[in-house]
């Protein structure tokens, strides 16, 4: 560090006499600075266009796929009845569609007041006798689960117990307390739709629920022979197992087999049975308020039996305490009340079809069941022309917009006089003048740059050559479906002939979508690509020669050209500066002999006087 002597012996003010000649000493290095700026500035002008050519190629790539070409347009005669949509596999023509008979969930409803009180009545006060738990065994199209129930649990807690095996069973219960009634539901409609709730109190779906039983049989509970699972559902059945073991239930001469290792829980183990075709055929599992592990055998004919399939040490059903080979539980009478759904049935063009939703597909239609109505509604599909006019129409407005932005930045006047500013002279400017002096600092600089000239050249040059290799007397050029370009001060824009493009798509739907789609497989030209193609691979190109040059927001400086030129400039500038230190401290180091040495000389001049006017 030199030591700095401010013009004591002077009177000079060295910092600011440093300070001028320093600023002559930073010229070159601003010249360096301002040549950074610019660059900048160009690499994120040419970055906003590849963003803007990176929207277009996404355009021009759903633009060479069949689909925007294929829509149609479905009409019902009574749309009250049926109503519809269309998919582009749906075939033009005029169909009809009867509805005998709409599809329905399962349902049960209870057929008096059940005096719910609003969900605060307790079951007992409902009319359940057995003090508890009871059980009730709920049955649906997705499987089976059991809920276990007290005197003394209100209308709303078992609504929720019930609703919250709804995953497992498929089956929901409401109860609207204006009318105090239970309304139980299927989430799925059709044949396959049902609902089955038994229990061993009928009182409990009498007088309870309120639901007429509709038969009666003879089931059995087995029940594990000592309580394991005391801590609930989450205790995991044998967590010091080493190897996946297999876990088999008979019933009614079939097989099923889960699967159980260190982290299964005996709660995952019953949502597994109950939801599987063993829970669909009635048999469900459960845990007790003991922490028993019951199943419920809807048929006491049918027993179930057990065996351990994993030949190891591990014994999978100690760890669930049950038996080996066939069980024996404890019958039990049970009613059940049934609930069945139906199955929607139409008339297709006087062909009979039956679907288990109100929703359904015949032919690439759509079609919505509403009501049942003897006479058939008429299907009309037809080619959706302004579907498709919009489609091209959205392709030529996006290359107009992209067209017009870079030949606006190849024409923008370039102020050669308006140079980035410094750091200094920004000192000496307001923000509004800084905004105005940069807004010309940074026009034209891609003014009549050779890569974003050649890429308009090769778009327009595509778009006005004929695709070939398509059959004689296909269209095969835009101006054969009424789109051209303008004029040569339009520089490349295309306009659109609407009745033409839309007369073209109505006669000529296939050949209207191979003009844009076509798709030769040769790289080495695009004479037999269709338009939308030519412009994709096009505007790939494009990104690609632009993010060789100016990289994207992710890009590090030395994988792009911009980037290698940047670094270069920023190590010139580290030079510089390092340089421009050496020639601040020389400059100090010369005004501090100067200081110095005027010191000297005025202090001998100080001794010199007081010697001659002591003589």
């Amino acid at each position: 560090m030199v030591t700095r002597l401010n013009g004591f012996a002077s009177g000079m003010d060295i910092d600011t006499m440093v300070k001028q000649l320093m600023a002559a000493q930073r010229i070159p290095l601003d010249k360096i600075q301002q040549k950074k700026q610019t660059l900048e500035w160009q690499r994120d002008n040419y970055r906003e266009i590849n963003n803007k050519v990176l929207a277009f190629r996404n355009t021009a790539f759903d633009m060479k796929l069949q689909t925007p070409y294929q829509t149609k347009k479905v009409s019902s005669s009574d749309s009250t009845v049926v109503s519809v949509t269309a998919t582009a596999n749906a075939t033009e023509g005029i169909y009809t569609m009867k509805v005998n008979n709409l599809a329905t969930s399962a349902s049960l409803t209870s057929g008096a007041a059940i005096g719910g009180l609003g969900g605060a009545a307790t079951l007992g006060a409902l009319g359940m006798t057995a003090p508890g738990p009871t059980t009730l065994s709920i049955g649906g199209e997705k499987g089976t689960a059991v809920i276990q129930l007290n005197t003394t649990d209100t209308l709303n807690s078992f609504i929720s117990s019930f609703n919250s095996k709804a995953s497992t069973t498929g089956v929901k219960v409401s109860y609207d307390k204006t009318i105090d009634r239970l309304f139980f539901v299927s989430s799925t409609t059709g044949v396959d739709a049902k609902i089955e709730l038994s229990s061993s109190d009928s009182a409990f779906i009498t007088d309870v629920l309120g639901l007429t039983v509709g038969s009666t049989g003879t089931g059995e509970t087995v029940t594990s022979s000592a309580p394991v699972f005391t801590t609930g559902s989450t205790q995991k059945i044998n967590s010091a197992l080493t190897t996946d073991q297999t876990f088999r239930i008979n019933y009614d001469g079939l097989d099923h087999n889960f699967t159980i290792n260190s982290t299964t829980s005996i709660g995952q183990l019953m949502t597994a049975i109950n939801g599987s075709d063993l829970g669909k055929a009635g048999v469900s599992s459960y845990l007790d308020s003991a922490g028993n592990l019951n199943f419920n055998n809807p048929d006491n004919t049918k027993p179930l039996s057990f065996s351990d399939q994993t030949l190891d040490s591990s014994d999978i059903l100690d760890s669930l305490k049950l038996p080996s080979g066939a069980a024996v539980g404890v019958a039990f009478n049970y009613d059940k009340v049934v609930g069945a759904g139906i199955n929607a049935v139409v008339e297709y063009n006087t062909v009979v079809a039956e679907y288990s939703s109100n929703t359904f597909s015949i032919n690439g239609i759509n079609f919505t069941a509403i009501k049942v109505d003897a006479t058939a509604a008429t299907i009309t599909v037809t080619q959706d022309v302004d579907s498709v006019y919009n489609s091209i129409k959205n392709l030529v407005d996006k290359y107009n917009e992209l067209t017009s932005f870079v030949n606006t930045k190849l024409t923008e006047s370039k102020y050669r006089d308006f140079q980035p500013l410094t750091n200094a002279q920004r000192e000496d400017l307001s923000d509004d003048e800084i905004v105005a002096w940069e807004l010309k600092a940074k026009s034209g600089l891609l003014k009549n740059d050779n890569i974003l000239s050649s890429a308009m050249n090769r778009y327009r040059f595509s778009l006005v050559e004929s695709v070939s290799g398509l059959p004689s007397g296909d269209l095969s050029q835009l101006s054969d479906i009424g789109i051209t370009t303008g004029s040569y001060l339009e520089k490349g824009k295309l306009n659109i002939s609407e009745s033409k493009l839309k007369e073209a798509i109505a006669l000529n739907p296939e050949q209207v979508m191979n003009l844009f789609i076509k798709n030769d497989d040769d790289d080495s030209t695009d004479d037999g690509d269709g338009l939308a193609t030519r412009l994709y691979e096009l505007s790939a190109g494009m990104i690609s020669t632009l993010n060789s040059k100016a990289g994207t927001s992710v890009s590090t400086n030395a994988s792009y050209l911009m980037g290698q030129e940047l670094t270069r400039i920023d190590e010139r500038i580290l030079r510089y500066n390092d340089r421009l230190v050496t020639v601040e401290d020389r400059y100090y180091r010369q005004f501090t002999a100067m200081e110095t040495a005027m010191n000297k000389m005025n202090s001998q001049s100080s001794y010199l006087m007081q010697q001659f006017g002591g003589g």
